[in-house]
């Protein structure tokens, strides 16, 4: 969609510039499983930037807020489509739709609250009572926590959320990449 900025330029819509735009991540296959590739992933929001990590120190306590709901895990595995016959030890890039990163957000993020408002606001118009409407909205809470499980399931089971890219190094060769 083309939109006509005040110059009177054509421009790109933001809808359109965010069509086709991925994430990547540089990872290491873990292990082949049928037609699926397990690839441990270095979490990089977790921890880039930390003053703690660095290679040379790894006495990182991980106490800042996302460490303590994360705990250790600096890695993190994901199951995707082995498309390119990737071997356990190979060095790989792994892509997401932006859209798809959005989506999931969501899902785990807005959906809980938007079902709780939801739950509370029609048991409050159905039975006036606020003991109710409490449990309501653990109720809506749950079942988005339902949805969430079910979406991440389907997800695992597909591998179709992450995709596996491009071969960066084979098993035993270093990546520069």
């Amino acid at each position: 969609m083309l939109c006509f900025a005040a110059s009177g330029k054509a421009v790109r819509s933001v809808s359109d510039r965010m069509k086709g735009t991925v994430m990547t991540a540089k990872g290491t296959v873990k292990m082949c499983d049928g037609g699926f590739a397990v690839v441990e992933v270095r979490r990089r929001v977790m921890c880039d930037g930390c003053p703690k990590d660095s290679s040379a120190d790894t006495s990182c306590g991980h106490s800042c807020a996302v460490g303590v709901l994360l705990g250790d895990r600096k890695n993190m595995t994901v199951r995707v489509k082995n498309t390119l016959s990737a071997k356990p030890g190979d060095t790989v890039e792994l892509e997401t739709k932006d859209k798809t990163v959005l989506m999931s957000a969501f899902t785990v993020f807005i959906l809980p609250l938007a079902l709780a408002f939801v739950f509370y606001f029609a048991s409050r118009v159905i039975f006036n009572s606020a003991g109710i409407s409490a449990l309501c909205v653990l109720a809506g809470i749950a079942v988005s926590c339902a949805v969430c499980a079910i979406a991440e399931k389907r997800a695992e089971k597909d591998g179709s959320r992450v995709v596996l890219s491009a071969v960066l190094a084979p098993a035993g060769e270093p990546s520069d990449r």
